[in-house]
């Protein structure tokens, strides 16, 4: 529903009585019907179609990744892209995992619908004065982004050595003594572990810098075990898995280039396959002794004073065979109130383009046409009865046209 009379004082919309400060240089102006509005300084949204395996459903609050292609009506950072639940109102959390200015972003969604069936939620953005609310703590069962240079005790146990917090990353520091970090939250059903990392190729040794899990309390007895190989290849790693055993389990080298920052994904399914994924493309599987027991994140650092190795952020999220997924987004709709050329707009504000924000005009239009119709009529009607000249009775028609034009384009611009 959506009644607009003048650029901006008149404007209103079942969404809210404020209107926009900026022209709709579009022609498109297209709400859904039944559907609330999130904000309406947020001036446009898509739907966002997911679709799951209708014979495997997710359940509800799973975290689906969704990659957006920058519009041109969004801030460049993607800081004003919101998402909502399907009655186009309610908040659902998100992590903006990554972006490139102007080109394209990675967000998760925390879908709180049960994806048993297709969902449709909304997302939003045109907002050019807010930040980003990317919340990974709300977004995944487990999350640290290692961002506030505080090491949170909260969430991690140093079982040696020294943890370093700085710069936006976990420091898994070079020493003699090595270092040792678990986390304390522990997963005992299907989940994916996600780590962003980077290491030196070429000089580090048994380091866990990728998606590790140990049993909790920590223990090596039960495990998803992934450390660097530096020796008989510079580019394995061991990726080994371990069921109630401390000093065995079964092993696989896997070839990795690491020496730059990459997405790691570990996938446990409980007691029956591990997979190993570094952006998003499978490296190595594990059916043999993975692990049935609780698990949590596992870090180690080099034995080699100054080998450090860094990692920017951790999550974990829900997993499951033949996951929901990302389908499409539907057309652009927008709160805007419609452009000028498409409502009945008065011949002198056409001419001078009023943007929204400039409401005054309209008043003063309208007012001087009231002020110059009746003048003229009056001066034409002397002009009857041969109290004035011909060429001044054409002067007061040409008033009374522009008069009419001010009036009616100060109500309908």
């Amino acid at each position: 529903m959506f009644l607009y009379i003048g650029p901006s004082i008149f404007a209103m919309s079942a969404y809210g009585s404020t209107t926009p400060t900026q022209p709709n240089t579009s022609k498109e102006f297209t709400l859904a019907d039944g559907e609330g509005w999130y904000d309406e300084t947020f001036h446009y949204r898509k739907s966002v179609l997911i679709k799951p395996f209708v014979e495997y459903p997710a359940g509800t609050n799973y975290q689906v990744e969704i990659p957006v292609t920058y519009d041109a009506h969004m801030q460049a950072d993607f800081d004003d892209v919101r998402f909502t639940d399907n009655d186009g109102n309610t908040s659902l959390d998100y992590w903006r995992e990554s972006y490139v200015d102007s080109t394209s972003a990675i967000f998760w969604v925390k879908v709180a619908d049960e994806l048993n069936a297709p969902v449709t939620i909304y997302m939003y953005y045109g907002n050019s004065s807010v930040s980003t609310t990317s919340n990974g703590t709300a977004t995944f069962l487990f999350f640290d982004d290692f961002n506030d240079a505080s090491f949170d005790t909260d969430k991690w146990t140093v079982q040696a050595g020294n943890e370093s917090e700085t710069g936006g990353y976990l420091v898994l520091t070079g020493a003699a003594t090595g270092v040792y970090i678990s986390g304390d939250t522990s997963f005992s059903t299907d989940v994916a572990f996600g780590v962003r990392s980077y290491g030196n190729q070429d000089t580090l040794h048994s380091v866990r810098m990728f998606p590790s899990t140990c049993q909790i309390p920590y223990s090596f007895d039960d495990m998803n075990d992934l450390y660097t190989h530096y020796g008989s290849g510079a580019d394995e790693v061991y990726f080994r898995t371990r069921d109630e055993d401390a000093n065995g389990g079964d092993s696989d080298d896997v070839t990795l280039v690491y020496d730059a920052w990459a997405n790691y994904e570990l996938t446990w399914d409980v007691g029956t396959e591990s997979k190993l994924y570094q952006d998003g493309t499978l490296k190595a599987t594990r059916n043999d002794n993975v692990p049935d027991d609780a698990q949590s994140f596992v870090f180690s650092g080099s034995t080699t004073v100054d080998d450090d190795a860094y990692i920017d952020w951790t999550y974990v999220r829900n997993w499951m065979h033949d996951e929901p997924y990302f389908d499409s987004f539907g057309s652009e709709e927008n709160n805007l109130p419609p452009p000028e050329w498409n409502n009945g707009i008065g011949l002198i504000v056409f001419l001078f383009n009023v943007p929204y924000d400039m409401w005054p005009l309209n008043f003063g239009l309208i007012f001087l046409g009231l002020f110059m119709i009746p003048a003229s009529t009056v001066y034409m009607a002397k002009g009857g009865l041969k109290e004035v000249s011909t060429d001044k009775i054409f002067f007061a028609l040409v008033i009374f046209i522009l008069g009419w034009a001010f009036f009616i384009g100060g109500i309908f611009a």
